[in-house]
């Protein structure tokens, strides 16, 4: 009787362990707030405090960017303005009364971050970044990231400029369905002209696990003291596209623990294939003896 229970005891505990051991890879993310979601259907795979307000800092520029796409021609030209050139941050190295293409301005804003760039498009739809933000929170509210508020197109910190991991992967999402963005930020390095100089700007996009983790096509990062080290990151494998969003993520960590809900994603939607297909082989087989 004496080892019975022992026995019983032992099965008891490596029972308890076992949700545990499948948890274990996403106990140690430092990401304050974290999401994982299949890039077509929404479906969220893991959530981590997905709905804690915060400040989305760069990622801000995936509403920036769809908006351009939607609204404006590629080709169009526009002019670099005083006042867009001057802002402060990460830069596409933009000058006052440089004439630029929306195509390569798109690639400025999302390669290297530019928050020149952003204030140009913002400046170029709705004449003044105010009247645009207004535009990005309608846009985000209008694909269900109703927890989200843009002041600035660019993401520098503001206290009335905020979201949530949960609408990050929404805004994201909604994006990532759009063949040219799709293009866009999946590319590592580019060079754009000036249309009226013939100045030309070298750009290098900011996301390194586009160089890290072969699966990776995208999207944003973003940084700043109050948000922290940001990712957005989407990967595709096979006929499965996921989309990870980690926010505020201990210094340097954002790329690993970005690759690791990935890969776990990816794994978790493999075997939920296979028992798929295990299923319906064993329904086909129960309907054939029946028969």
């Amino acid at each position: 009787m004496k080892y019975i229970s022992q026995i019983i005891c032992a099965l008891c505990c490596w029972l308890l362990m076992l949700p545990i051991a499948e948890c274990a890879p996403f106990d140690a993310l430092t990401a304050e707030t974290a999401i994982l979601i299949d890039a077509r259907t929404g479906e969220v795979l893991y959530e981590k405090d997905a709905d804690k307000r915060i400040y989305p800092a760069s990622t801000t520029k995936m509403m920036t960017a769809i908006l351009a796409i939607e609204n404006v021609n590629p080709l169009k030209i526009t002019t670099v303005s005083e006042h867009a050139a001057k802002t402060e941050g990460s830069s596409a190295q933009l000058r006052a009364g440089d004439r630029v293409q929306m195509q390569d301005l798109l690639y400025g804003l999302m390669l290297s971050s530019g928050n020149d760039a952003a204030v140009v498009i913002a400046e170029y739809i709705d004449g003044s970044e105010k009247e645009f933000a207004k535009r990005m929170t309608k846009k985000a509210h209008d694909i269900g990231a109703t927890k989200t508020h843009f002041t600035n197109a660019n993401g520098l910190p503001d206290d009335k400029h905020y979201t949530t991991a949960r609408d990050l992967a929404k805004i994201a999402s909604y994006a990532y369905q759009n063949k040219r963005f799709k293009r866009i930020v999946k590319i590592k390095d580019r060079s754009i002209r000036i249309s009226n100089t013939g100045r030309v700007i070298k750009l290098h996009n900011t996301n390194q696990l586009l160089n890290t983790m072969k699966e990776c096509d995208g999207i944003k990062t973003g940084t700043t003291r109050a948000a922290g080290q940001c990712l957005v990151a989407s990967a595709t494998k096979g006929d499965t596209s996921l989309i990870a969003v980690v926010m505020k993520v201990e210094n340097g960590k954002r790329w690993q623990e970005a690759k690791r809900l990935l890969e776990y994603g990816f794994e978790k939607k493999t075997k939920k294939i296979r028992n798929n297909t295990s299923n319906k082989t064993d329904n086909k087989t129960e309907k054939k003896k029946a028969a």
